[in-house]
């Protein structure tokens, strides 16, 4: 485990340090507060502190109420080492933020004791934390391509569209797109087939975008992209990048090998507040033009045309 190790007289601090290095601990070692503080800011910080309560510069307990109003999301465990031991000591350092002490002159066996305890806290945190990430992952991403839902895309084109209009100069283009004749693949072939192709074809749309670019799952077999920063002439560019990626090539699935293209409508907020549901069904409005028109091609919404 990393650990931080704060003591100010130096034997002490060498005793500690060799004693924590034998049993597998990787240190870094201070010998007063203000360098103490220095590492317990670094994003890369030591998740467990054995600090002692008497240094110069910034004390074990000031550390500690230091650490807690950061308020990070990854825990730092803190361990106070003191010769104090009245009441009223234990409970100000509880009341810092301190999770555990160890008395000095402090006995080899009940520190490894206590270093393991926080280990096992520390190992609880770090699951709680990877279970809230997959939860929130869960929450705004498609279960099946891996893409944003409809919600979260939706809810990101909401607000590049508020940074358009704060910024002014700043366009945002939304490309709907759906699959040409989806229903025939699952019909034909079966839903697990047309999943198959729903996850390709995800893929293929990724590689025709920018870096920047976000994807969702609009719903079916229908997907949005919202392009930040783009004009008409570059979200065609793109619209046409990805049906040239989507229907290049035919996607193999067993014995199967199927061409599969796809409808695109493409539409630009213009330099007056758009709201998401316009922007939205202005490109419906030209991708159901693209698939009225015969499939496999991108429309531009044209307000001077519509």
């Amino acid at each position: 485990m990393r650990i931080l190790l704060a003591e100010d007289d130096p034997v002490s601090l060498q005793m500690l340090r060799l004693m924590l290095e034998k049993s597998g601990h990787e240190l870094t070692c201070v010998s007063d507060g203000d360098e103490a503080w220095q590492v317990l800011q670094r994003p890369d910080a030591p998740p467990l502190a054995i600090l002692d309560w008497m240094m110069p510069g910034i004390d074990g307990p000031d550390l500690c109420r230091r650490v807690r109003a950061m308020n990070r999301v990854s825990y730092t465990y803190m361990i106070l080492l003191t010769a104090r031991s009245a009441g009223g000591d234990l409970i100000e350092g509880l009341n810092s933020g301190a999770d555990d002490f160890v008395a000095k002159p402090f006995r080899h066996d009940e520190l490894h004791a206590r270093i393991r305890t926080a280990a096992r806290i520390l190992d609880l945190q770090e699951q709680l934390l990877a279970s809230n990430k997959e939860l929130e992952r869960r929450a705004t991403h498609d279960g099946l391509t891996g893409v944003y839902n409809r919600t979260a895309i939706i809810e990101f084109l909401g607000k590049e569209l508020t940074r358009s209009t704060r910024r002014g100069n700043y366009s945002v283009a939304a490309i709907l797109l759906d699959i040409d004749f989806f229903k025939r693949i699952n019909d034909g072939f079966g839903h697990q087939v047309g999943d198959t192709v729903l996850c390709e074809v995800t893929r293929r749309i990724m590689d025709g975008l920018r870096p920047y670019d976000v994807l969702g799952r609009y719903g079916g077999e229908e997907f949005l992209v919202v392009l930040s920063d783009c004009d008409v002439d570059q979200g065609l560019t793109v619209a046409e990048r990805i049906r040239l990626s989507c229907g290049s090539t035919p996607i193999v699935v067993g014995p199967h090998s199927l061409w599969v293209t796809v409808s695109l409508g493409v539409a630009v907020a213009d330099s007056t507040e758009t709201s998401v549901d316009e922007l939205i069904f202005r490109a419906d409005m030209v991708l159901y033009k693209a698939k009225a028109e015969g499939r496999n091609q991108a429309k531009v919404w044209e307000a001077d045309k519509a």
